[in-house]
């Protein structure tokens, strides 16, 4: 496995992860998403397992199908443990907003924008390699 494609495989990983994370928080709090936002999220999703699957094929030198069965794993197990320490260390932070529930001022992470910068991170390596 080239350099080229371990980053790849990392940046797509944490797109997938934060725009999932991203979803599910939306939902939890009952936030209004736009369809523009949805229709965002969808295509960078969808665009991130398709070319998840053809970096998996190329590295193990398989058929798409074995390149999808290995790239669902990677979402559930890889994907999650990428995004929180991508988000621990790089992560975009909202601004110091009072929290009723928490009884103190509390930042958010900003899991949409986090998604796309790494999104498009990741798909001018592929471009490029």
């Amino acid at each position: 496995m080239s350099k080229e494609e371990f980053f790849i495989l990392v940046f797509f990983l944490i797109s997938v992860g934060s725009m999932a994370i991203h979803n599910s928080q939306a939902q939890k709090n009952f936030d209004y998403q736009s369809t523009i936002n949805k229709l965002i999220s969808i295509i960078v999703i969808i665009i991130s397992v398709i070319l998840l699957i053809i970096t998996n094929s190329n590295i193990f030198n398989v058929k798409w199908y074995w390149g999808l069965a290995i790239t669902i794993p990677m979402l559930f197990v890889a994907g999650p443990l990428l995004t929180n320490m991508y988000v621990f260390m790089f992560g975009i932070k909202s601004k110091w907003y009072p929290s009723l529930m928490a009884g103190k001022h509390v930042r958010d992470d900003l899991h949409f924008f986090n998604s796309i910068i790494t999104f498009i991170l990741g798909l001018i390596v592929y471009l490029i390699s």
